[in-house]
């Protein structure tokens, strides 16, 4: 039996005109009092923290004058999935890029190529042609100022290998 708990059988014994009895009745509703309180600001901070963490996982920055204003007044499901897409409505989400298919990496150097050998002088053109190695190539597109390497939409630079 909890300290809030009273036994029935007992309770009708109980003298309330007792000044001892009252005090010890009215002690034992403020601490319920305190404590139904205390359970309910844990339970408000409980609840901001999921919908703060949710906020974030959709990738809403809440450091932001916009991500302020759109935390402040959403109100649907707390769901990544629902949070992205309302957010999306609004214009505060970017459009998730697809990652590049090796395919399309290929093209891209391929076209990149492509506009550096168009750019280049007839000299250019003529060494690369008689270059021996992929080395030698690689020194004449530089020397040139020809890109030899191109950034990926994950990482560093990569090479034309």
């Amino acid at each position: 039996m909890s300290e809030y708990e009273t036994n029935d059988d007992t309770q009708d014994d109980e003298d309330y005109t007792d000044p001892n009895a009252v005090r010890s009745l009215r002690e034992a509703n403020k601490r319920m009092k305190a404590d139904l309180e205390a359970a309910n600001t844990a339970a408000a901070e409980a609840t901001g923290a999921k919908r703060e963490l949710t906020l974030i996982r959709a990738g809403i920055d809440l450091d932001s004058p916009q991500g302020k204003l759109f935390a402040k007044a959403y109100d649907g499901d707390l769901s990544v999935e629902a949070v992205k897409e309302q957010a999306a409505e609004y214009g505060l989400m970017k459009p998730e890029v697809p990652a590049a298919s090796p395919e399309l990496l290929a093209q891209q150097a391929v076209g990149a190529v492509s506009q550096g050998a168009s750019q280049a002088s007839p000299d250019i053109n003529a060494e690369i042609a008689n270059a021996q190695s992929q080395e030698e190539v690689m020194a004449i597109l530089a020397r040139a100022g020809i890109p030899t390497s191109y950034e990926t939409p994950a990482g560093p630079p990569v090479p034309w290998t």
